[in-house]
């Protein structure tokens, strides 16, 4: 089936229908940090019976272009540009399944209304910051300090000290990512959505690798804490990403169980 594009706000998506028929229900599948729609097609295909079905790449991401220069980056804008796409279809009750930062949208979804959401689905999901404690929580502090220093000096030093700083202390998937999607990195990762959850009442699903070490099931406990209707499994054996391979069978079943109760 043909790909679609929406654009609102300077972002622009791509959607990917996989069935023909509308209904009786809508599932709406969004990826992770620098994957795209293909990382979640087989999981997919195996609950293609249970209604309409989309994969979406988000901007930047696969098919779909970067951003505008001038645009929102912010989860919160991703998840209203995705809400004016929801609006233009006919109402259906609709699920969102999320893998990592694609779950932060869903809760931003969820929060901002609108939709009619049956559930929201998490894999491996982001939404609040992981836990630092001990040697971690001091590294973070001092690294916030040097960058904070890195940027009085910079009409001084120019670009130098920032750089060193960069190589040295930046995540692996920020220096992995193209210069060309590390604003819209850093938009992600600073977002917390924990305030936002205790008004979300819409039943939750969060499923997390026991070997995940991007998004650990710490993260999930947290968010069922403050998540009014959220059950949460942790699936043994499996990490961040064989969440969506190895264990796709286990992963769909519990998401076909949770949905049709």
């Amino acid at each position: 089936m043909q790909q679609q594009h929406h654009t609102h706000g300077g972002l622009t998506f791509t959607l990917e229908p996989l069935t023909e028929a509308s209904g009786p229900m809508r599932l709406i599948w969004l990826h992770g940090w620098r994957q795209d729609k293909e990382s979640l097609r087989t999981l997919a295909h195996s609950l293609l019976p249970l209604g309409e079905t989309w994969l979406i790449d988000t901007p930047g991401h696969g098919t779909a272009p970067l951003p505008a220069a001038d645009a929102d980056l912010s989860p919160a804008a991703h998840a209203h540009a995705l809400r004016s796409w929801l609006a233009s279809l006919a109402p259906c009750p609709t699920i969102i399944i999320g893998h990592s930062m694609g779950f932060r949208l869903a809760l931003h979804i969820a929060a901002q209304g609108g939709v009619p959401l049956r559930a929201i689905i998490g894999l491996g999901a982001a939404g609040v910051p992981k836990p630092l404690t001990g040697h971690n929580k001091w590294r973070a502090l001092y690294i916030r300090q040097f960058m904070k220093l890195g940027h009085k000096v910079k009409p001084f030093l120019g670009e130098g000290l920032l750089n060193t700083l960069r190589n040295r202390y930046d995540s692996t998937d920020n220096k992995a990512c193209p210069a060309a999607l590390r604003t819209l990195f850093l938009a992600t990762v600073k977002d917390d959505a924990s305030a936002m959850m205790a008004g979300i009442q819409t039943p939750t699903l969060l499923l997390y690798g026991a070997e995940d070490t991007d998004t650990p099931p710490a993260l999930g406990q947290k968010m069922q804490s403050l998540l009014p209707y959220a059950q949460l499994h942790v699936l043994p054996g499996l990490n961040h990403f064989t969440i969506l391979t190895h264990g796709r069978h286990v992963v769909a079943g519990l998401v076909e169980r949770f949905i049709k109760g």
